[in-house]
């Protein structure tokens, strides 16, 4: 018996000294809960900033509820280059109709460079280069070359036809990447942030590309080399898939996903203004979404 009690009074020392000793598991984010403080947050941001905001957020998180937030987000604006993931997915589209193959090749000259971002005006020209291998460097580098070999085999009308089946209010494909030409008569590519969102969802939901291409896709955001705005605002590390669009002093966009896994957040942020002051506020409302949203240590 006395015995029986030493080892209570032991077991129970062990019980309150553990419940004493600080966590250092990893505790949930408000992914579940009141998004309300995080609404202000980022109001606030969008308030201050010297740059015009568009923000959607949502919560993808399996079994969580659906929060979303959105703030100027049917402000419309030049798309820069994340016009090319309506490209991308109409190619991949097309793919699964049978209607073309990744694997086939385009012949591409030294002619067919443009300037901007991209990796194949590096490369030794001429090549013949698979539609797999465009594709990806279109959303890794951002190659404004890769770009529009695919509108050329793909076609504007496409692309633009996927944009209006998804209900896509503001977003439009009307020129090549580089065309100065086209622009001075008016023709640009738009988007706004709501629209983006929209189309970041039925990709992240399976309504619009079957498995293997949803993999594709989102492997190619996931291995993203321009990574300035949204992962430079984050904790190192910090698993993202994204896609950045700038044009100099004009826009300055990132879209995606946080990747925690059981946090899982759909965000989109565009600025219209200085690449300073976009910058600044993309790197401001992606740390207050990521510091919210996602599990802390401590």
């Amino acid at each position: 018996m006395r015995r029986t009690r030493i080892l209570a009074v032991i077991l129970t020392f062990l019980g309150v000294f553990a419940s004493a000793m600080p966590s250092v598991a990893a505790k949930p984010g408000h992914g579940a809960g009141d998004w309300a403080p995080l609404r202000a947050r980022l109001a606030a941001i969008a308030h201050t900033t010297k740059a015009e905001v568009g923000v959607s957020v949502q919560n993808l998180a399996a079994g969580g509820h659906r929060q979303r937030i959105e703030i100027g987000a049917r402000t419309r604006m030049p798309s820069a280059s994340v016009i090319k993931l309506p490209i991308l997915a109409e190619l991949l589209r097309m793919a699964e109709r049978g209607e073309l193959s990744l694997a086939e090749r385009v012949h591409v000259d030294r002619s067919d460079v443009v300037g901007g971002t991209g990796q194949l005006q590096h490369e030794k020209l001429p090549q013949d280069i698979s539609l797999h291998r465009l594709a990806r460097y279109m959303i890794i580098y951002s190659d404004n070359t890769a770009t529009n070999l695919l509108i050329d085999r793909i076609g504007f009308g496409p692309v633009n036809a996927l944009i209006r089946s998804l209900g896509l209010r503001s977003t439009v494909l009307e020129r090549k990447m580089m065309d100065t030409e086209a622009q001075q008569h008016g023709r640009e590519n738009y988007l706004d942030a709501a629209d983006i969102a929209k189309l970041l969802r039925s990709l992240w939901d399976g309504r619009l590309l079957s498995a293997p291409s949803r993999a594709i896709a989102l492997g190619f955001l996931r291995d993203q080399r321009l990574n300035e705005l949204i992962p430079a605002a984050l904790p190192p590390g910090a698993p993202v898939a994204h896609k950045t669009g700038t044009l100099d002093d004009l826009v300055t966009h990132d879209v995606g996903y946080y990747l925690v896994p059981g946090s899982e957040v759909l965000v989109v942020f565009t600025t219209k203004g200085t690449t300073a002051a976009g910058t600044a506020a993309v790197h401001r409302m992606a740390r207050a979404v990521w510091d919210f949203t996602q599990p802390v240590t401590g």
